[in-house]
């Protein structure tokens, strides 16, 4: 079928909904209520396109592989959509739906990747695990580097209201990036972000962009989230 090379992926374990931000209703957030409902009705169809259940999967789905493995998901929908006989003018608009949401993560990892030095190292694989793996705040600034497992691609992590800690996939793009940051910061033990502005690492850190970019992370940053 057209969809197998998108349905290739998906990443082997996932989390639950609840426990990530909500990337859809960002990228939503301001539209005129004609544009927003066409917007939500495109991402429903491409989540069913992709076989998942919400089109936040969908979302997360498409961006967390890269350009190329987006490209080949998009070209893919594209062939199913004409495939089902929809009007030109509708499959125009769901690709330009997925490319406008492609646009405003890329500005967001384009800003991170002109930083230089410790902080740009640290703060690229931040994003990384907060978007890829959709960890809430005080879950990635809470972990230690004993928690990562480079060798393995796994990430332990102990959510909220949770007992036993829950082992997550780190996708290729995520585990480079915090490869690139344990080689600067190096193998002691302790929390595995540490802050560079002032003396002494610890929990809790948040780097100097997030209010920049407090939109993309609002149900996180108002604790809104469940």
């Amino acid at each position: 079928m057209e969809n197998q090379a998108a349905l290739s992926i998906v990443p082997r374990q996932s989390r639950p909904l609840q426990a990530r931000t909500n990337l859809v209703e960002a990228f939503l957030a301001g539209r005129s209520p004609r544009t927003l409902e066409a917007y939500r009705q495109d991402l429903r169809d491409f989540a069913r396109f992709l076989k998942v259940e919400t089109s936040e999967d969908a979302a997360r789905l498409l961006l967390a592989h890269g350009k190329g493995p987006a490209n080949e998901t998009a070209h893919a929908y594209r062939a199913d959509m004409l495939d089902r006989g929809l009007a030109p003018s509708t499959i125009n608009r769901r690709l330009a739906a997925l490319r406008s949401l492609t646009k405003m993560f890329r500005l967001l990892l384009d800003e991170l990747g002109g930083m230089v030095g410790v902080k740009g190292t640290r703060d690229r694989a931040l994003v990384r695990l907060l978007y890829d793996l959709g960890l809430r705040r005080g879950e990635a600034v809470g972990l230690d580097l004993e928690d990562v497992d480079l060798q393995a691609g796994t990430v332990s992590v102990l959510g909220k209201g949770r007992t036993e800690r829950e082992y997550l996939t780190l996708p290729e793009p995520t585990k480079a990036a915090l490869e690139a940051w344990v080689a600067v910061r190096g193998d002691s033990p302790g929390p595995l972000f540490v802050n560079m502005d002032r003396a002494g690492p610890w929990h809790g850190f948040w780097p100097s962009w997030e209010r920049r970019w407090a939109w993309w992370f609002a149900p996180t940053v108002s604790g809104t989230r469940p």
